[in-house]
C-alpha cells in the first residue's frame, strides 16, 4: 500500500512551481521533489 500523502505538501509544491521549476510526485514513496531547468 502506498504511504498517505499530505494535501498541504502537494499544494505547497504547486504554489512554488514556476516556468523554471517542476514538481514531481513519487507515488511509491509519497515524496515530492522539485527540480529547476538548470538541474535538468
Amino acid at each position: 500500500m502506498n504511504p498517505p500523502l499530505m494535501l498541504r505538501e502537494i499544494i505547497e509544491a504547486l504554489v512554488f512551481q514556476s516556468d523554471e521549476m517542476a514538481a514531481y510526485l513519487n507515488t511509491r514513496t509519497g515524496q515530492i521533489s522539485t527540480s529547476s531547468d538548470e538541474e535538468v
